[in-house]
């Protein structure tokens, strides 16, 4: 299968993922985060950065930039699950 769109081909782009993925297998490697493939989320993590960043041009209201920092952070840091009370 290939996936398409220039992005995906693009230096900046491979360079993003893979600097994200060293920090990711470092995190995973010093027992901060769970084991991951480091790649794949990485990959996941750059596209929703970028998935903000064209809701945000889009928006004729766009939220705090550090709001939607946060909200990125906190899905991958703690995913979508219900903190429980």
């Amino acid at each position: 299968m290939r996936v398409q769109g220039s992005r995906y081909r693009s230096d900046r782009y491979r360079r993003l993922v893979t600097v994200t993925s060293q920090a990711i297998a470092e995190g995973v490697e010093s027992g901060l985060f769970r084991v991951v493939d480091p790649h794949k989320v990485a990959a996941m993590f750059v596209d929703s950065m970028i998935a903000v960043m064209n809701q945000r041009l889009l928006s004729d209201k766009p939220a705090v930039v550090e709001d939607d920092a946060e909200l990125i952070a906190a899905l991958f840091n703690q995913g979508l699950e219900k903190k429980k009370k």
